[in-house]
């Protein structure tokens, strides 16, 4: 026979046509729909989605810093009480022996079984103040390596009325603290490890030491008791430095 068949696809059905076409005639045949590829969108943030997060964000933040604030203010507490201990067993040593530790008299000092104390003001006189010995040539109320202000720890010690005992301070060798780290001759701050807890009596230098009359505790990251007529907290900045924290007289 002189013709073919082609098949017909029907829209409608599924069928299959076959229709004879002859030789000249051409076949249109239906297009076949093809699949569209598959795209890969991308797809921001929403707003409600940004805000969750900036939420929890500034939940993190704020606990970190509420933390801190937490640690900080435990910190200072435990400074205080450190403080209020040492106030209290300075008041104890006074009721028990008429004198603050650190300003009792040679006499004294030998009656109660004390370390030795010299013979010059800041070394031992009796006077209610704190001072420091100056070189062996006058009181000074400033912190020194030799003194009242080193020997009130050690007479503490001695005491038993604070948990730590200091042998290395004395009343007239400015040497001994001078070339001894600060832990031998203070204690350490409850604030940090690198700060220690001194006390001295408040007032100015003229010439001589004008002393105020009131004693204090101080807290300083002092480094070294080396200096300048060898006294004064010194750290990496020229003089003194410390922070007056709490009267013990008066």
């Amino acid at each position: 026979m002189g013709g073919r068949f082609v098949k017909i696809f029907s829209s409608s059905s599924s069928r299959v046509n076959l229709r004879r076409m002859g030789a000249g005639s051409r076949a249109i045949l239906p297009e076949i729909p093809r699949s569209k590829p598959w795209v890969m969108t991308a797809r921001g943030f929403t707003l409600i989605e940004l805000s969750i997060v900036l939420v929890i964000i500034g939940l993190v933040v704020g606990g970190i810093l509420v933390g801190q604030g937490l640690i900080n203010a435990a910190a200072l507490r435990a400074q205080i009480t450190q403080i209020e201990k040492y106030n209290t067993a300075a008041n104890t040593f006074r009721e028990k022996y008429g004198y603050l530790p650190g300003d009792i008299t040679a006499t004294a000092a030998a009656q109660f079984g004390f370390a030795a104390r010299g013979s010059l003001p800041g070394q031992g006189d009796g006077n209610g103040l704190l001072e420091g010995s100056n070189n062996n040539s006058g009181a000074d109320g400033r912190v020194t390596s030799a003194g009242e202000t080193v020997m009130f720890w050690a007479d503490l010690g001695a005491a038993n009325l604070i948990d730590q005992t200091f042998t290395t301070p004395s009343a007239t060798a400015s040497a001994n603290c001078a070339n001894a780290p600060m832990s031998a001759c203070f204690p350490t701050a409850k604030i940090s490890s690198t700060n220690y807890v001194y006390a001295w009596s408040g007032g100015y230098f003229s010439s001589t030491w004008m002393s105020t009359g009131v004693n204090y505790f101080g807290i300083s990251s002092a480094t070294s008791l080396a200096g300048e007529w060898g006294h004064g907290f010194h750290s990496n900045a020229d003089g003194p430095t410390g922070l007056c924290a709490r009267q013990q007289n008066g």
